[in-house]
């Protein structure tokens, strides 16, 4: 059987073809350019459902989606200031009526947490960095929601006085802070090419960037002392990446707290949102 599994992103949307036994057949992006409303992200998300559906004859649809997404009724609740227009989808409404496919939806970083739980691993944290910072809590191989579908929305912890994790230790908190000293720079990727180069100034916010999301997964360990923190997002498809994060936590974590506590990538790296749609899409 095959399905149409979507990873719902502040700047992009991904989208896949999977089959029931969690491989990837096929996959693709458009961007989601959610400032237009979500009326144009789901109206692209349907025409690539039935596209596909003309040639894999779809068994359903999974979604990946930012924000607090309630997953027994397949809709976001709430969306914070930077993608308020997310909050509110109805995901399993909205396309269910539309292609006539069951559809169900939930959290992105939850998503990366079932995908995770599908290779044995019952007790760890995720953490997602990319447009902004996702979290999931997994206790013995379930993923625990908290009282308002919320738990895990580690990127709104408070890092500083006046900044969210997510704010200083994402990929996009950390290119805007880099548009001060490098106003050329784009992305992440670009920033960081400056940075292998020697560059100075790419150097200096980057290493900022290394020590606050550091200093965000060390606070984890204390608080919840989890044999595994897995870190998802597209950053971590950089080769340097787990070496330069494991320096910057060594620097600051005391031993006997974070103890052995292990920091790994995801075995999925960007595709976990696919994957763990699927698997919450079968339970259901």
């Amino acid at each position: 059987m095959y399905y149409i599994c979507f990873d719902v992103g502040g700047t992009v949307t991904k989208y896949a073809v999977v089959n029931n036994r969690f491989e990837i057949l096929t996959k693709s992006t458009f961007p989601t350019e959610i400032k237009a409303g979500a009326d144009l992200l789901l109206k692209r998300m349907i025409n690539k459902i039935k596209t596909a559906d003309k040639i894999y004859s779809l068994a359903g649809v999974a979604v990946s989606s930012p924000g607090i997404v309630d997953c027994n009724r397949g809709m976001v609740t709430f969306a914070n200031e930077r993608a308020k227009q997310f909050e509110g989808i109805d995901y399993r409404k909205m396309i269910g009526e539309e292609t006539g496919l069951s559809c169900w939806a939930e959290n992105d970083a939850n998503c990366f947490a079932l995908a995770e739980v599908l290779h044995n691993d019952k007790d760890f944290l995720i953490v997602t960095v990319g447009t902004g910072i996702g979290g999931a809590i997994v206790i013995d191989g379930n993923v625990y929601h908290g009282i308002n579908n919320s738990a895990g929305a580690f990127g709104q912890m408070r890092i500083s006085k006046t900044a969210k994790w997510e704010e200083v230790a994402s990929v996009r908190g950390l290119v805007e802070k880099a548009k001060i000293l490098l106003p050329d720079i784009n992305n992440g990727e670009e920033l960081f090419a400056l940075y292998d180069r020697g560059n100075q100034s790419a150097k200096k916010v980057i290493d900022k960037f290394y020590y606050y999301l550091a200093l965000g997964l060390v606070n984890l360990a204390y608080i919840f002392s989890p044999p595994k923190i897995i870190i998802g997002g597209g950053i971590t498809n950089r080769p340097s990446f787990y070496c330069e994060l494991s320096a910057a936590v060594k620097a600051i974590a005391h031993p006997a707290y974070f103890g052995a506590t292990k920091i790994e990538i995801s075995k999925y790296k960007n595709d976990g949102g696919f994957v763990g749609a699927l698997v919450h899409f079968l339970k259901m």
